[in-house]
């Protein structure tokens, strides 16, 4: 089984046009206070 992050998820939301950005970087932002979800953080701050 492959494992993907929350990054290449979100990466394949937007490819296959089921959320526009806006919707999907309220979601990042969202994320980053969640403690259950590890997002790096120097990918973060270059979006």
């Amino acid at each position: 089984m492959r494992v993907q992050g929350v990054l290449s998820v979100v990466d394949e939301l937007e490819a296959a046009a089921v959320c526009g950005r806006s919707l999907l970087s309220r979601a990042l932002k969202v994320w980053q206070s969640d403690e259950t979800v590890f997002l790096p953080p120097q990918e973060i701050s270059a979006a």
